[in-house]
């Protein structure tokens, strides 16, 4: 039986977002009847207090999340692909239920300043080309200090720098007449144009040092001393066919059982309905806690209600075992406010606290909080 309606995965401005605001985004999940909604940027907590105070503005549960890129060189090397469809060895992963308010120690903050200083040369790197390869065509000029400037966290992603290329060009009418011949009733020209300019084979892409990725074990230490649960997002049938890795639930959950992994975490829109409800049920059977969410960190926006790639209500079945992790990880999250063992410890080891006491926790926490 639904009891309210869960949100678990969304970026915000402060890593690159479909709303222009923290606010905005609020402001939506409130529209739409969220009562839980979970804050999921790349790499940084600098959202939290603002999502935060938003949140309580509108009686919305806030759920805090992380998300890295980890690579697995051996895979790169072999082609093998996780949950990102393109890129080899490219593994995305989560932190759920951090501790709030959170504190990185000296450790982790050395982590994601190289991962920062790798992925930002490599952006100066794709902005010089930009600029050489446009002023032969439609001059105009990026400055990576101006972009810089816009990001609320000075973390200039490529969707940030595609952006901002669709603006230039929309500011001369030689360069509204180009955008309108190379992209010909795009919704979405600025993912035309990553797609076309920045990603590998086009003509402003630049190779990602392997510094700019965490491993396995960093994504650990950087999800632990938040004091969240580690999780990994299945993509499953999210693109043309299944990847190397996800090929199996089963085999893909003894696998993540092997890292450490006892959450993972789905984008239901893109996902069929058929192949949802088979990975879903077979993890959760496998023991691991499952949660869900939207992302909404391109301009295509959509709904942040949770429904299939084919705008399909999920069933009854379904939604019990998101909202089931969805409680676990508010219950975890609130226990290690309080100084005490979740779902997981500090070392990533299942703790002895029960799902279903954990779920308990969590429903009645957000039930209270939501109702207060």
């Amino acid at each position: 039986m639904k009891y309210f309606n869960a949100n678990l995965h969304v970026h915000t401005p402060y890593s690159f977002s479909f709303f222009n605001s923290v606010s905005s985004l609020v402001e939506e999940a409130k529209k739409e009847g969220i009562n839980v909604l979970g804050i999921n940027d790349f790499y940084t907590t600098e959202g939290f207090n603002e999502f935060t105070n938003e949140c309580l503005k509108r009686n919305i549960y806030p759920v805090y999340g992380l998300e890295v890129m980890a690579i697995e060189e051996k895979d790169k090397e072999k082609g093998v692909l996780w949950n990102d469809p393109n890129n080899p060895g490219r593994i995305y992963l989560c932190g759920k239920g951090l501790k709030y308010p959170s504190e990185m120690d000296n450790e982790v903050k050395k982590i994601i300043d190289r991962v920062k200083k790798f992925s930002q040369k490599r952006i100066m790197k794709m902005i010089e080309r930009v600029n050489e390869f446009f002023s032969k065509k439609i001059p105009f000029y990026i400055s990576y200090e101006e972009l810089k400037g816009k990001t609320p966290s000075g973390w200039v992603r490529e969707r940030h720098l595609a952006k901002e290329i669709e603006e230039k060009l929309l500011s001369t009418k030689e360069g509204k007449n180009y955008l309108e011949k190379e992209f010909q009733n795009s919704n979405f020209p600025s993912e035309d144009i990553r797609t076309k300019f920045l990603k590998a084979g086009g003509e402003c892409f630049v190779e990602e040092d392997a510094l700019s990725f965490v491993r396995w074990e960093e994504s650990m230490k950087i999800f632990l001393s938040l004091g969240g649960i580690p999780a990994y997002p299945v993509f499953a049938d999210g693109g043309k066919v299944l990847t190397h890795m996800e090929k199996n639930p089963e085999k893909l959950g003894e696998i993540l059982r092997k890292k450490g992994f006892f959450a993972v975490e789905f984008i239901p829109p893109r996902n069929s309905m058929n192949v949802l409800r088979k990975y879903v049920k077979t993890l959760r059977e496998m023991g691991f806690i499952v949660s869900a969410g939207t992302e909404h960190n391109s301009l295509k926006g959509g709904s942040l209600i949770l429904n299939s790639r084919d705008s399909e209500n999920l069933d009854e079945e379904i939604l019990e075992i998101f909202l089931e992790g969805c409680c676990v990880i508010a219950g975890h999250q609130y226990l290690m406010k309080k100084g005490e063992e979740g779902f997981v410890n500090r070392e990533g080891e299942r703790t002895s606290v029960s799902i279903k006491d954990l779920k308990e926790i969590g429903k009645r926490e957000i039930n209270y909080f939501i109702r207060k």
